[in-house]
């Protein structure tokens, strides 16, 4: 039999949580990073709250947080887009303090961060993770299968060979030369926007494997939304676009994310090419010229992370190529989201949960 569930108290947290709260949080957040990647710096109390957001009416954001006494020992994150991608699919995060686990509290965490869309319409719960025989045992043990596998690289933004970056940006310059690089910080320009909300649908093209969900339909409304949330998170957002002088369409784009809090590290958000500007080597000279914005506007930068899905061959290839290593290893496990009610009601008896009839 399961170990029972340490006595905890499971309520929501956001961003107008008291002081005592969201410190309690932020050294849990502090823990679980930690133990993912050590040495790296910290997240900050204004990274953290921006994390805490309770969204808009395009994503439903929400946390909730298991505590015993004054310490937080679980978190469950939830969100769920409203605009843009079917509404029907909730993501949720769960991770647990280490002394905590196999205790049930992670099960407990589910209940209560499904329990607050139990009328929503959401049908499918979708929950992505570092990939490990923990988490692995535990999604499948909810009936969800593993539908995805992604690979984190890190580059050291010292390490890059300028040679290398500078032959990406001379090809390109021969292969595109109807196309003009337009750099912006956090907000694209308005004369751009309505094509740069189109290329964002490149990303559609990536690798799903195995994940039920449908493209991604940005408009120019979500782009801004989605801009505004990157700044809420405390974040600034740098973007190269590739625009094509005859038409004035973006046809590729690529954006890092960086942070004051922690500016040792940047964050690669996407790199995408339309169909009909692709094999021009328009993917490599923007993120070549990335790498120059970064060395001279960010150069307290040290590293940069990327994901990729594992069957993503041509992104990859690029990243490799440019000095990306491997770093860590995600997956997402999908399943109906009876499936997974009926499963946690079953553990019921014997980790503590209250599960009420649907």
């Amino acid at each position: 039999m399961p170990p029972a569930v340490p006595t905890v108290e499971i309520r929501g947290l956001g961003p107008d949580g008291t002081a005592a709260e969201l410190g309690a949080y932020l050294a849990l957040r502090r823990l679980l990073d930690e133990e993912l990647s050590p040495g790296d710096p910290p997240i900050g109390p204004a990274e953290l709250a921006g994390d805490l957001h309770r969204g808009d009416d395009a994503l439903e954001v929400g946390h909730v947080v298991a505590w015993r006494g004054d310490r937080a020992v679980g978190v469950a994150g939830t969100q769920r887009h409203l605009r843009g991608v079917r509404p029907n699919v909730i993501e949720v995060d769960v991770e647990v303090d280490p002394a905590y686990r196999r205790s049930g509290i992670g099960s407990s965490l589910l209940h209560q961060a499904l329990g607050r869309h139990a009328t929503s319409g959401v049908d499918s719960v979708l929950s992505w993770g570092i990939l490990s025989e923990e988490a692995t045992a535990f999604w499948n043990g909810l009936g969800c299968p593993q539908v995805y596998l992604e690979r984190e690289s890190r580059l050291v933004l010292a390490d890059v060979d300028p040679a290398l970056m500078e032959s990406w940006i001379a090809r390109a310059s021969e292969r595109a030369r109807d196309y003009t690089l337009v750099q912006w910080t956090d907000r694209c320009p308005d004369e751009l926007l309505d094509s740069y909300a189109v290329v964002r649908t490149a990303l559609n093209d990536a690798p799903q494997e195995g994940l039920d969900i449908d493209d991604y339909g940005w408009t120019p409304e979500l782009v801004r939304r989605h801009e505004q949330r990157w700044v809420e998170r405390g974040m600034r957002t740098l973007v190269n676009a590739a625009v094509h002088g005859p038409t004035s369409e973006v046809g590729g784009s690529t954006s890092v994310a960086v942070v004051p809090e922690r500016p040792q590290m940047a964050f690669q958000a996407d790199t995408g090419v339309l169909a009909a500007h692709r094999r021009r080597g328009l993917g490599r000279w923007l993120k070549a010229c990335m790498w120059q914005r970064l060395r001279r506007d960010h150069p307290e930068a040290r590293t940069i992370d990327t994901q990729n899905a594992h069957s993503n061959a041509a992104m990859l290839a690029i990243n490799v190529e440019m000095g990306f290593r491997p770093h860590l290893t995600y997956a997402a496990w999908q399943a109906p989201l009876d499936t997974v009610n009926a499963r946690l009601a079953a553990r019921a008896p014997h980790t503590g949960l209250s599960l009420p009839t649907r």
